[in-house]
């Protein structure tokens, strides 16, 4: 998939403001809490803060400028219909925006002015919808996010708690616990929605892919079988009858 970005101005404020926060987040850590309070010993903590914090900002880059699945567009006309085989088949759908006929887990996006193959949410922090092939950046950027936040957290609250310092309006740890348990409840909603293989939009309604284990639909969502691969944010790697299963089956539930 080639890289893009959407010309949305809201959705870039707020993958700015992400970057700014994950940034901030790793600043106060590292150098007002960690260095002062344990010294030279800080530099494994410090050392681990940082690939938290670049697998996050990376993963965050991956999703924002990977094209989520884009069907590719007509030459303007409307697009024939094809002919259907079977009497039973499913009906054709068309995007009426697009003007092209759109696969059956594909979405048209206001926000991309695109029809998205597998669909599952336009995301404002991300300035991107999740598709079919930046699902597994999206899922990334949850983890190392919510991990980043949560150890940012629990290294402020302790060294207020071992020094005694008072709590106050202390922004860092608040924001960093909230967006540790932001990004903790949407990696459990992506993960019940993958063992489901359903979107977010097919969730609304009342359709999903076919059934299948969560493994499975991992190994799909992250281009093979567990490896290095899987922990980061690199290329998918998917077959052209991959990716045509993947975008092509659908069912109601």
């Amino acid at each position: 998939p080639s890289m893009w970005l959407v010309a949305d101005p809201c959705g870039k404020n707020f993958a700015i403001a992400t970057h700014i926060l994950l940034l901030s987040t790793d600043l106060v850590v590292s150098g007002c809490v960690l260095w002062p309070w344990l010294g030279a010993a800080a530099w494994p903590w410090i050392g681990a803060f940082q690939v938290s914090y670049v697998l996050a900002a990376w993963a965050h880059l991956a999703c924002m400028l990977t094209d989520p699945g884009a069907v590719p567009l007509g030459d303007g006309e409307d697009e024939a219909l094809p002919v259907e085989a079977e009497v039973d088949a499913p009906p054709v759908r068309r995007c009426r925006h697009c003007r092209i006929v759109k696969p059956a887990r594909a979405h048209h996006c206001s926000t991309c002015c695109r029809c998205i193959s597998k669909m599952d949410h336009h995301c404002m922090w991300t300035n991107n919808c999740v598709g079919m092939h930046n699902q597994k950046h999206f899922l990334l950027f949850l983890v190392y996010t919510c991990l980043h936040c949560s150890a940012a957290g629990l290294a402020v609250l302790i060294y207020f708690a071992v020094n005694g310092v008072s709590l106050g309006p202390a922004a860092v740890p608040l924001l960093a616990c909230y967006f540790a348990r932001l990004t903790a409840s949407l990696l459990r909603e992506q993960l019940g929605a993958l063992r489901r293989n359903q979107t977010g939009i097919e969730l609304l309604q009342g359709s999903c892919g076919e059934p299948r284990e969560l493994a499975e639909t991992l190994r799909e969502v992250m281009g093979g079988p567990p490896g290095w691969r899987w922990l980061l944010p690199v290329p998918v790697r998917r077959g052209n009858q991959q990716s045509k299963r993947a975008a092509d089956e659908s069912h109601d539930c």
